[in-house]
C-alpha cells in the first residue's frame, strides 16, 4: 500500500519535487514538461516569480506554460 503524499499548502513551501508532482499528477501535463521543471530546480518560490514566457524558454510548449500560470 503507498501512501499518498500531499502537497504543502503554501506553495513557497513546494520543493522541486512536489512542482513536478503539481505539474505532472494535479494538471496532468506531460511527465517531460514536470522534469524539465525538475532538472530546473524550480522550487514553489521560484514558480510564483516564473512569467509564461520563462517556462517557454524552458523548453515548454505554451500550452503547458499557460496551464501552469
Amino acid at each position: 500500500m503507498s501512501k499518498q503524499v500531499s502537497l504543502p499548502e503554501m506553495i513557497k513551501d513546494w520543493t522541486k519535487e512536489h512542482v513536478k508532482k503539481w505539474v505532472n499528477e494535479d494538471l496532468k501535463i506531460n511527465e517531460q514538461y514536470g522534469q524539465i521543471l525538475l532538472s530546473e530546480e524550480v522550487t514553489g518560490l521560484v514558480l510564483q516569480e516564473l512569467t509564461e514566457k520563462d517556462l517557454v524558454e524552458m523548453g515548454l510548449p505554451w500550452g503547458p506554460a499557460l496551464l501552469i500560470k
